[in-house]
């Protein structure tokens, strides 16, 4: 089994090696900044108009590590690093799933499935890696470890270096705790106990993210995380996995939930009514949320491979026979890692090798860059901006873009408001920020395919015609005389203000 998962983890890997995350540049920032400074972030370093503005640095620990790595070892140690820890992933899942006297066979099937579906959301590197890691390791750690005040010390570990790692790690917070509970009796002899052994849980989980050197700004930043409607309904990541636009492979998504839910019927009554909450909620979460959705397909494989293993054995199916539907399912997820390998060096640096970013165009903004005045550049461009060329002050970048800064509105929302309005609404927002120069992607309308056609106008009755217009932006730009296009390659566009 395990040259299946090192083979599709390696495959993976060679794919995402030349793809650059757009937040890998901040990231490096941020840490090169803390080592510097021998500080915490307490405001947007490298921003050009909300620099003073307070905020928190939520994976500090993190930042600081991928910077010392990558400037003192490398990119492909990083890249390493991350290979190592989706073995372990996939590996600890494949222990919990045998644990449970799942068929080594079956299992293999899932480890498949569940790889190509959280590739689906993350790959490359990516912080969100060690969230899944944690995913698998809790119920591994339940499953294997016998002693509850040994595995109290494991999740408070857990917890307390995720705190400082990413701050995602507080939504696994319910996984340890309904574990727990699925074990625990609540009759007249054991109550007593199970509650002591609950409240001891709930504030060791309570106290390990007490341990960030934020303290309650931590708890603060989380809840305005989750509390803001405006950005987790324009962020991609946290849309509903069926949300417009949907790749051909990503029907491997809501097909998992379809497997999921036809196994697990007739399995279902055996489990804890904890283990079905525990379910219940992450499902929720990954199907309200592309970003959670790995995490639900990991906590759900192990009961998937109890399910299957008794379905097939019910039907006295032969399970020497299902080896073969595992090399099938193997084949398909390796060729559809394999065809998207694109040729790369290993000794190029990253930020040359990856051509989706425009270091031509900030080449050209950086030797023509106004003397006074704001840049306002493309979302998913700040991060590799922030490190390539830090002399360019952003005005947003993947950090933080949920905190609020004018008016109630967070960075994300006066962001969007650059792109839609008015001439008079956009005229004036241009003046407030101080923007005098622009850094764009260059317009191109959406082609729908025939799934897209079928699949959200036929049926779902959307208007999509909004994916294949110009923004307001552009056409504000290219009919006023104040502004004027200085360069054109393509892919990005830079206009200057005439003053």
């Amino acid at each position: 089994m395990f040259y299946i998962i090192f083979i599709l983890v390696g495959l993976l890997w060679l794919k995402t090696y030349p793809s650059l995350d757009p937040d890998f540049g901040w990231h490096l920032s941020l840490g090169k900044e803390m080592v510097q400074s021998k500080h915490l972030i307490d405001s947007f370093v490298g921003y050009n108009y909300f620099s003073s503005t307070f905020t928190i640095d939520h994976q500090w620990l993190s930042d600081i590590l991928l910077y010392l790595s990558y400037n003192h070892i490398g990119y492909w140690f990083l890249v390493l690093f991350f290979f190592a820890i989706t073995l372990i992933i996939f590996w600890s899942l494949y222990k919990t799933m045998i644990y449970r006297k799942v068929q080594p066979h079956i299992a293999g099937i899932i480890i498949a499935i569940s790889l190509l579906s959280a590739s689906m959301v993350f790959c490359g590197i990516r912080l969100q890696y060690f969230l899944l890691l944690a995913t698998v390791l809790l119920p591994y750690i339940f499953k294997a470890t016998k002693s509850f005040w040994l595995r109290l010390t494991y999740y408070f570990l857990i917890f307390a270096l995720g705190s400082s790692l990413h701050g995602g790690f507080l939504t696994l917070a319910p996984i340890p705790f309904l574990l727990e509970l699925s074990i625990l009796r609540f009759n007249k002899t054991d109550r007593i106990n199970s509650i002591k052994k609950m409240s001891l849980l709930s504030l060791i989980l309570v106290l390990s993210f007490c341990t960030s050197p934020y303290g309650i700004e931590y708890w603060k930043y989380i809840v305005t995380y989750w509390t803001s409607p405006y950005y987790r309904n324009h962020i991609a990541e946290w849309l509903p996995i069926y949300t417009y636009p949907l790749r051909w492979i990503e029907v491997i998504l809501p097909l998992s939930i379809a497997v999921f839910m036809f196994t697990i019927d007739g399995y279902w009554k055996k489990l804890k009514k904890a283990e079905l909450v525990m379910l219940a909620l992450y499902l929720y979460l990954g199907v309200t949320a592309l970003r959670a959705f790995p995490v639900f397909i990991l906590l759900a494989a192990p009961y998937l491979g109890t399910a299957m293993t008794e379905f097939y054995g019910n039907l006295k199916v032969d399970f020497q026979k299902v080896k073969y539907v595992s090399l099938i399912v193997f084949v398909v997820v390796a060729l559809s890692f394999a065809k998207n390998i694109t040729p790369f060096s290993f000794t190029e640096n990253i930020f040359d090798m990856d051509k989706t970013y425009p270091k031509k165009a900030l080449d050209f903004v950086s030797l023509n860059k106004p003397s006074e005045g704001n840049l306002l550049n493309n979302y998913g461009w700040g991060g590799y901006q922030t490190w390539t060329h830090p002399e360019l002050k952003v005005f947003i970048d993947g950090r933080n873009p949920n905190s609020f800064v004018d008016e109630k509105k967070c960075i994300l929302e006066v962001y969007n408001d650059f792109f839609t309005g008015t001439d008079e609404q956009l005229d004036s927002n241009l003046e407030k920020y101080e923007i005098s120069m622009i850094l764009i992607k260059k317009y191109e309308p959406t082609k729908l395919s025939k799934f897209d056609d079928f699949f959200y106008i036929h049926l779902g009755k959307m208007d999509l015609s909004m994916f294949s217009q110009k923004s307001d932006l552009t056409t504000y730009l290219e009919r006023n005389q104040l502004w004027e296009k200085l360069y054109d390659d393509g892919e990005a566009e830079v206009w200057k203000k005439n003053i």
